[in-house]
């Protein structure tokens, strides 16, 4: 083979690699927005609220299809503290008003709930509001 045969060969297999490259981005991004993945393959899930506890530590309420994740955050850690799966007190979180106290008043009630199932008691804390 001549050096020209050689180097147009070469392109030509340079040219079919990155069209097959982009033949599988596109497959791969059909297939994640079809797997719950978002607009532009951004994640579905979406942080909802955030209550910072200290520098670089904060609790994360974050949204997914049809669930609620609390979750620990710190530096070298995220822990699921919760998993929200009740259709109601979901749909509550998501559209209740900061106004009503939002957030922290169905985590105080979720708490509160969750202490009584495991106790036996309710949890008497404080009473301001």
């Amino acid at each position: 083979m001549s050096p020209d045969t050689d180097i147009l060969w070469t392109t030509v297999k340079l040219a079919g690699v990155l069209v097959a490259m982009v033949a599988v981005l596109i497959i791969v991004k059909r297939f994640s927005l079809r797997a719950g993945l978002g607009i532009d393959g951004r994640a579905a899930g979406r942080i909802v609220h955030t209550i910072r506890l200290g520098p670089r530590t904060f609790i994360a309420f974050l949204y997914v299809p049809q669930v609620i994740l609390i979750l620990g955050v710190t530096p070298n850690q995220i822990s699921t503290l919760m998993r929200i799966t009740d259709p109601e007190t979901v749909d509550r979180i998501l559209h209740k008003p900061e106004s009503d106290g939002g957030f922290y008043r169905i985590l105080k009630d979720r708490m509160k709930h969750l202490s009584g199932e495991s106790t036996g008691t309710a949890d008497k804390g404080s009473t301001n509001e």
